[in-house]
């Protein structure tokens, strides 16, 4: 029996989980997701039973699969231009083949595809919150102008962030941009046409003293005050670079 983790190894979630498996015992194997070389290849088989492989390894009966954070699909870059398109939707469509199929093997799914698609979703999660009787900050996710600036019409401070993490770096160059959490005012919007380039998440600001992450393993939950002594609105980037202290079961004063 093995640990099969979609996700990169150097993901800063997997690797020190990977890291404690492999320290109780257990053998641990990730696929980055799907791409054209050799050790991001799946292959699906109906033909003498149901068999998949992800890059070198084989999905056995027994194993145990997480869906943490797999890679976007990725075509050969030699594709011709007029296919790209093509092959784009092809691989993504093999993907969730994949990532589907893993719910009907005899393998502990964790993380199933079909409730993680579901429930990484931020509006979802909003939504889940309050359901179950959180406060949750005003929030508009859009790429309409008008509803932008209405929003930042309403007062009060706000922040922006992404849906999704992301890194630019230009070729040649050491330095990067990264996907941040940062506060916003109203004088600050740009023109109407930049803010349907992307849409974004805005939300009420909500001031802190620090971070909360929680743990969820079995019927244990684990909780941890994460304190960025820049006190950075974002911690996350922070955290690689040693500025952010963890403590556990730490309230509020």
């Amino acid at each position: 029996m093995k640990i099969i983790v979609l996700a990169p190894a150097d993901d800063n979630h997997t690797a020190p989980i990977k890291w404690g498996l492999e320290r109780a015992g257990h053998k641990v194997v990730c696929w980055a997701g799907l791409g054209w070389t050799g050790e991001q290849q799946a292959s699906l088989s109906f033909a003498n039973g149901d068999s998949l492989t992800l890059g070198p390894h084989s999905v056995d009966p027994g194993d145990a699969v997480w869906i943490r954070r797999p890679e976007v699909p990725l075509p050969n870059p030699k594709t011709a231009e007029s296919d790209k398109k093509f092959a784009a939707l092809e691989y993504r469509s093999l993907y969730h083949s994949v990532a589907y199929m893993l719910e009907n093997f005899p393998v502990f799914c964790i993380n199933k595809y079909s409730a993680a698609r579901r429930i990484i979703q931020k509006s979802v999660q909003l939504h889940l919150a309050r359901k179950c009787g959180l406060k949750i900050p005003a929030t508009l996710m859009s790429n309409s102008p008008d509803a932008v600036r209405a929003f930042f019409a309403r007062g009060g401070r706000t922040i922006c962030k992404g849906f999704t993490p992301h890194v630019w770096q230009k070729e040649g160059q050491h330095s990067v941009a990264i996907t941040e959490t940062f506060e916003l005012t109203g004088e600050q919007l740009p023109s109407d046409e930049v803010l349907t380039y992307a849409p974004a998440i805005y939300q009420e600001l909500v001031p802190k003293e620090f971070d909360v992450r929680m743990v969820l393993l079995g019927g244990n939950i684990y909780s941890y005050a994460l304190t960025n002594v820049k006190k950075a609105l974002d911690w996350r980037q922070d955290a690689g670079l040693g500025h952010v202290v963890a403590e556990k079961n730490r309230h509020p004063p």
